[in-house]
């Protein structure tokens, strides 16, 4: 074939695909087959995909803080959370949550339409706050992409509608026979407060007494209160140990009739036992126990010990026994040459326990010493059965 014959060809062919793939002959073609062109197909993809970014909720907070200012420690305060949808879109808010039980947040509903506000109810309980400053925070979550969590503070000074000062009394460590006093100050917010009634309560009410000494008006941050003084009082004769009670205080003002006030005092003995609590380690079935404690006055005057009994807590059921045990002067010039015994070095010997299994209680080791006739040696074990190879 000649290159004359072979252009020929070539260029027919070129003007032939030309005139196939024109967007003439591609309108046409897809007239005819109801096929859209791919360049519309792309724009309309585009277009919806814009749309759908258009449509989306906008969660507008009007109510960035609520400041309830200074409030009584008796009533709870109640504030609005202003927000509303600035979108196009339907917006999605949960019940929101808060930092404290004592701050409670309730909508109405959890979907808004774009435009739509929607008011939320805040209360914030005082009752038992300390005095002073306080903030909670209210949480929103929502379904707006750009702020999917939102926050509200709420805050508050509660002051209370009556001060207690001391809010408890903690004498601290009170040698026996020893008499202590402490007062007790309640600031009610009523010119006229008054408390006019005391009573003690508790396992060791009967080592206290209480006595009001009167209540008086004075000035406090340009107001007129009123306070009423209270006296309490550790008795002489209450035992070693701890000493608890709690005082019921009536007042005047309806909002707050009843105070209680928590009384302790940790009062100290005369006789010291070495170890204060004993640890008995392992322990077998059918096996006596024996150990030894030292038991002194702590002001090195003369006593006798008149006995040793267990008071078993675990195994549960078990009931108060004797011990065998012996004693002896630790000074060993003590007694036999007239000298006083203010100490002693006591051999307990614990009987054996059927059961395996952790054991507790008390040893109790009787005296001649005046209000201290029964002193608690705490003891902790384990028992095994060997025979059995358990260990419980």
């Amino acid at each position: 074939m000649s290159n004359e014959r072979r252009n020929t060809i070539l260029a027919s062919l070129g003007l032939g695909m030309a005139l196939a793939f024109s967007p003439a002959t591609l309108a046409q073609g897809n007239e005819s087959t109801g096929l859209q062109p791919a360049t519309q197909i792309i724009q309309t993809e585009q277009e919806g995909q814009n749309g759908e970014d258009n449509a989306k909720p906008v969660f507008e907070l009007e109510t960035p803080i609520i400041d309830f200012g200074t409030i009584l420690d008796t009533e709870p305060a109640t504030g609005t959370i202003r927000f509303r949808n600035a979108g196009n879109a339907i917006l999605n808010v949960p019940q929101p949550s808060t930092t404290c039980g004592c701050t409670a947040a309730n909508m109405p509903k959890n979907e808004f339409e774009p435009g739509e506000s929607c008011e939320v109810t805040v209360t914030f309980d005082p009752t038992g706050k300390a005095p002073g400053r306080h903030e909670q925070t209210v949480t929103f979550r929502t379904n707006d992409r750009s702020n999917p969590m939102a926050a509200v503070k709420v805050r508050a000074f509660v002051k209370p509608l009556v001060a207690i000062e001391p809010m408890q009394v903690n004498m601290g460590s009170v040698a026996k026979h020893t008499r202590k006093e402490t007062l007790i100050s309640l600031t009610g917010m009523k010119s006229d407060f008054e408390a006019y009634h005391v009573t003690l309560v508790g396992p060791g009410a009967e080592y206290f007494d209480v006595e009001i000494l009167g209540t008086d008006a004075l000035e406090q941050e340009g107001e007129t209160v009123s306070r009423t003084d209270i006296l309490v009082t550790l008795r002489e004769d209450a035992p070693p140990g701890r000493a608890q009670a709690i005082a019921v205080i009536r007042a005047n003002d309806e909002r707050k009739k009843l105070i209680n006030v928590p009384v302790a005092a940790s009062v100290d003995g005369d006789v010291v036992i070495n170890p204060m609590r004993m640890s008995l380690g392992t322990l077998h079935v059918g096996r006596e126990l024996e150990e030894v404690i030292e038991v002194r006055h702590g002001r090195n005057e003369p006593f006798k010990i008149t006995g040793v009994e267990l008071r078993p807590l675990q195994p549960t059921g078990m009931a108060t026994m004797p011990v065998d045990f012996s004693v002896e002067p630790i000074d060993p010039e003590a007694g036999a040459n007239g000298k006083a015994v203010d100490a002693y070095r006591v051999k307990i010997v614990l009987p054996s326990i059927a059961q395996a299994g952790r054991i507790r209680g008390n040893f109790v080791v009787h005296t001649s010493v005046p209000l201290e006739e029964l002193v608690m040696l705490p003891y902790v074990g384990r028992v095994v059965d060997s025979r059995a190879g358990s260990g419980e």
